[in-house]
């Protein structure tokens, strides 16, 4: 136990508070970070944000090997969890400042709800808000939350999901199934037309 905890990341810790919900996003209370992963899992609010440059290429992070969920997994650019009062959208924002070192305008695409296990002992349960913003500057990875990065187009991402899914997180490969069915949706990533509107292109280093 001493070790999982340990590892648990620093904005707020072990002892944050996540935001519990139903099955219809209705909060029912607060729950130990901790505590929500461990088997049986509690259902609670997440996001993953999907960062697009000018060329509509995905930004992707590799989670830190600290990481007690999917550690050195792809990730999107950028995944966590909403304070009580906080919107997915700031939350996200807030997130990426963090992690990624540049600040961005998000919109909220869509949500879902998924469950993961990880191993016997921890496990994600989400309603998970799908974020999106553009943004072509420098990126400064904090190493705590992020071991790599990589710009990826939509469709070779999908085609390293569909020939080594395992090296993804599960709530990135549900996103990304849930883009490639709706045409709303994937006009947001192949940049045309009709998607723009859910796209700032407004952002800061």
């Amino acid at each position: 136990m001493a070790e999982s905890r340990a590892r648990w990341g620093k904005d707020g810790g072990i002892m944050e508070k996540l935001v519990v919900v139903n099955g219809s996003d209705q909060i029912l209370g607060m729950k130990e970070k901790l505590a929500c992963h461990l088997r049986p899992e509690t259902l609670h609010r997440g996001f993953a944000a999907f960062i697009l440059d000018d060329t509509n290429r995905l930004l992707l992070s590799k989670r830190s090997r600290k990481k007690p969920l999917w550690p050195l997994s792809w990730d999107n650019s950028c995944s966590s969890h909403p304070y009580l009062g906080e919107s997915y959208r700031a939350a996200g924002e807030r997130r990426i400042a963090f992690e990624l070192g540049f600040r961005v305008p998000l919109r909220h695409l869509y949500k879902f709800k998924y469950q993961a296990d990880y191993n016997d002992r921890l496990a994600e349960h989400e309603v998970c808000g799908v974020l999106v913003g553009r943004y072509s500057g420098a990126v400064k990875p904090n190493p705590e939350e992020v071991s790599q990065i990589r710009w990826v187009s939509l469709p070779k991402l999908i085609a390293e999901i569909a020939k080594e899914p395992s090296v993804f997180t599960p709530w990135l490969r549900i996103a990304v199934e849930k883009i490639q069915a709706d045409n709303t949706y994937r006009q947001v990533f192949d940049g045309k037309k009709g998607g723009e509107q859910y796209v700032s292109r407004k952002s800061r280093g």
